[in-house]
Order: structure tokens, then sequence, then C-alpha cells
């Protein structure tokens, strides 16, 4: 007889074995899972941790300019009309208000020439002068606006224009390109027919351009063992004799170098002259310098050598603007 299937579970006990044993391994388990869930719990203390250490460094670097004080002293500075005047303060400046009062403008060199009875006609005049240390040749054909033409072809540092003050009255008006007092005009008379002066440009007058102590010293040069006309670029360099403390010195610019005039001027009695070398804008640069044993010696010049050299000084006859910082 087919009584069918019996199942039966817990032995007839009425237990539920499969219950126990899942319970059981669940139990044999437990310290796995604790020791995974502390593991979670530590990666999470730990990240939290990178953070407040990342933010507490930053922190202290933020505060490192609280140790002195100086963060405290901080000003900020403001102009009213900042394309005129731009201003800026360093830690600790008092605050206040301050109005900037422009008293003085820089102004650019100008000059003029004598007056002239007709800008197109022949001057006459024949030799070269250096603006700006450009040379500039001038022949005796030449007018008032060839002079004029070649003085803003030289790239001198300069413009030059004509100033019709009236039908008879023409002048060479010269300014300077760079205002204030470095922009002062240089001009030398490089030749033995007073050029400049003939032109009204410039006087008679002639003093020491650069003084130095007990003596003078001459313009830089490229060069001293060179002619020091054609360190110049001059094509007729001026010669003559001058005097050092009344003894005669024969200078010729078109064959005698600097360190060739300094040791012609270093054999006179009670005078001594080198040739000394400074830097200049990265370059090399060379000054005569003529010392007195009994102080500043006196200086005669012949055909404006010594004013070519730069040791002497021509005066300025027809200042418009003086340059002024």
């Amino acid at each position: 007889m087919d009584i069918g299937s019996v199942s039966m579970t817990g032995l007839v006990s009425n237990l539920d074995v499969d219950s126990i044993i899942t319970q059981l391994a669940q139990i044999r388990r437990r310290p796995v899972t604790l020791l995974e869930q502390r593991q979670s719990d530590c990666a999470s203390r730990l990240t939290v941790f990178g953070q407040l250490s990342a933010r507490v460094l930053g922190l202290s670097t933020a505060c490192a300019g609280l140790r002195d004080g100086s963060s405290f002293r901080q000003v900020t500075v403001s102009s009213s009309d900042e394309a005129t005047v731009v201003a800026s303060a360093s830690a600790g400046a008092p605050a206040g208000r301050y109005d900037i009062v422009v008293s003085q403008l820089a102004q650019s060199h100008k000059i003029s020439s004598a007056g002239f009875a007709a800008d197109d006609a022949a001057l006459g005049l024949e030799g070269e002068v250096l603006i700006g240390g450009e040379a500039i040749s001038i022949s005796a054909a030449d007018t008032l606006e060839d002079l004029r033409d070649a003085i803003n072809a030289a790239g001198a540092g300069a413009t030059a224009s004509i100033l019709h003050v009236s039908d008879t009255d023409h002048r060479l008006f010269i300014a300077s390109l760079t205002s204030g007092a470095d922009g002062a005009l240089d001009l030398i008379d490089a030749n033995d027919s007073d050029l400049l002066e003939a032109l009204g440009v410039q006087s008679a007058d002639v003093s020491i351009k650069h003084a130095i102590t007990d003596g003078a010293a001459s313009d830089g040069f490229a060069d001293k063992l060179t002619a020091a006309g054609e360190v110049l670029g001059l094509s007729a360099a001026p010669a003559g004799t001058v005097q050092v403390n009344g003894a005669d010195v024969a200078i010729d610019l078109a064959a005698d170098s600097l360190q060739d005039i300094a040791t012609a001027i270093d054999a006179l009695d009670g005078v001594s002259a080198t040739v000394v070398t400074e830097p200049a804008d990265g370059e090399t640069t060379y000054r005569l310098e003529i010392v007195g044993d009994a102080g500043q010696p006196t200086l005669s010049d012949d055909g404006n050598v010594l004013v070519t050299l730069g040791v002497l000084a021509k005066g300025i006859a027809h200042e418009v603007d003086a340059a002024r910082r």
C-alpha cells in the first residue's frame, strides 16, 4: 500500500535544524563581521582625519602673516586720477589724504639761431658740427632749410624747424626730443670756423664741460687708440695748438687718438693726463682726464680742438626753453 512521502525534521523532535545551522554559521562569522565593520570605521576616520589635517595646514599657512603683526598694518591707496598719478603704499604707512600739486612740468630743451633775412639763401658757412653725438656736415651753398633737413635726418635726438618771425627774420629752431635735464641738447662746433657761433646758436664763451677734482675730463669715446676725429665720425676733424697751463700742445684730431693726446699733455710740467675707462650701458667708454698738480689747470683752445673733445663747452646764445625736470 502506497502511503505517500513523509518528511521529518528534527528527528521527530520538532526542532528546525536548518535554522539552527544557519544561525550557528552566522554566530561563527560574527567576529569577521565585526572586524570588517571596524575596518570600515577606521577608513572613514582616516579620511576625516586627512581632511582635517589639510584644513589645519591651510589655516596655518593663512595665519603665518599674523605672527609679526604686519598683516594688521596693511594699507591700500587709490588715486582720483590714475591716468596722471599712480600711487603705492607699503605696510605701516600712515593713513591720510594727500593732494598732489604739480609745481613744475618736465620741459625739453629748445634753442634758436640768430635771425636770417631768408631761409632759402646760401649761408656761406662750411664745416662739421656734432649734435647729440651725430656728425652733420654743412657746405657753403647750404641754406637754413638745408641745415634744418640735415638735422632732422641725422637721428640726433633733436628736431629742427624754421621759425618765421617776419619776412626778413628767419630762425633755425632746434628742440630736444627728450624732456627733462637729461635731454639737454649737446651741440659741438667740431670745426675751426666757429660755425655754430656764426649761426648764432652758440656764444664764444667757453667753460669746462666735465669738471673733476683739480681738472677736467672729455666726453666719452668708444675707442682710445683710433684717431679721435674718426671715432666721432668727422670727415675733417679740426687741428690746433692748445695751451694747458700756458704750455703749447699741438693736437690733430684727424690723426691723434685719445691716448696720443693724453701722452702729449702728460709730458708737460705741472699737469698729468690719463685715459680712464668707464662702463656705460654695457659698453666701455674712454675719457681723457687732465689734472693739475696745483689745482685745476688753465685751458686755452685753438681751432675748437678742446671743444670737439668735450673738454670745453660753448654757451648757448639763444635759449628758448631750458631743459628742466
